[in-house]
């Protein structure tokens, strides 16, 4: 599963994922500076061992 992002060109930012949306725990699956055009992809390959997951980007 691939998931595409728009942020703050050249920011570093985390992408998080958890079980629900109101999950204390977030774990960090990745860190990546944001390029030029703030576009940038993010593919988990464990998304198909969950049932539900959701995902956030977070600013470092």
């Amino acid at each position: 599963m691939g998931i595409d992002f728009l942020s703050r060109p050249r920011q570093t930012y985390l992408v998080q994922a958890a079980t629900s949306q109101a999950a204390a725990i977030w774990l960090t699956l990745a860190t990546n500076v944001a390029a030029a055009n703030g576009v940038w992809r993010y593919t988990d390959p464990l998304a198909t061992n969950h049932p539900m997951r959701f995902y956030r980007l977070r600013l470092q």
